[in-house]
């Protein structure tokens, strides 16, 4: 059993550092098909879904990352999109970078998990949401996602938690697999 009274509060960007991406000049042919993988929004699981990040459908070079405001993401981060379609959440376990749409958070180690991390920012994505303001256009300013405060357990307890989190969505994988093929039958 968890105690609650063991939680501590904090903005996000006291417990993971979060940078944001960049797009180079899609002119310059020379800035893509490099050997770093560049994440859009289209290459992470639908909104409500948290997976690590496959592949990229796009990659930049070296000459393209210096020249443009895209950063070199750790591994073991989150990748968060922040704009049009906000919410879509991957964990990458290489190094890469991302276009303009994300806040990309770095755990700090010993703070926070980074599956716990993700699964927190699941949940508080409608809260999240409505950071971005009435605007035709969403995007959640960093500023503002860099205020918002979450409370977390200790490490452990995440760990503990993010464990039954996957229990439980292995168990509704099963069923809708079994869901589908008694339909396909």
């Amino acid at each position: 059993m968890f105690s609650v009274d063991k939680w501590h509060t904090y903005r996000l960007d006291e417990i993971a550092d979060i940078q944001g991406g960049g797009t180079p000049f899609r002119s310059e042919s020379s800035y893509f098909n490099g050997a770093i993988p560049w994440a859009t929004p289209t290459d992470l699981p639908t909104i409500g879904l948290i997976g690590e990040l496959q592949e990229t459908k796009h990659s930049i070079t070296e000459q393209g990352l210096k020249n443009s405001s895209a950063k070199l993401i750790a591994p073991g981060s989150v990748l968060f999109s922040s704009r049009a379609s906000i919410g879509k959440i991957a964990i990458t376990n290489k190094a890469c970078a991302t276009n303009q749409g994300f806040a990309n958070f770095t755990p700090h180690e010993g703070i926070v998990d980074k599956w716990f991390l993700a699964y927190l920012l699941c949940r508080y994505t409608p809260e999240i949401v409505n950071l971005a303001g009435k605007t035709t256009f969403l995007e959640v300013p960093r500023g503002k996602l860099k205020a918002f405060h979450i409370a977390i357990p200790p490490v452990n307890e995440q760990r503990r938690i993010v464990a039954r989190i996957k229990e439980c969505m292995e168990r509704v994988e099963e069923i809708e697999a079994l869901r589908k093929k008694s339909v396909e039958e």
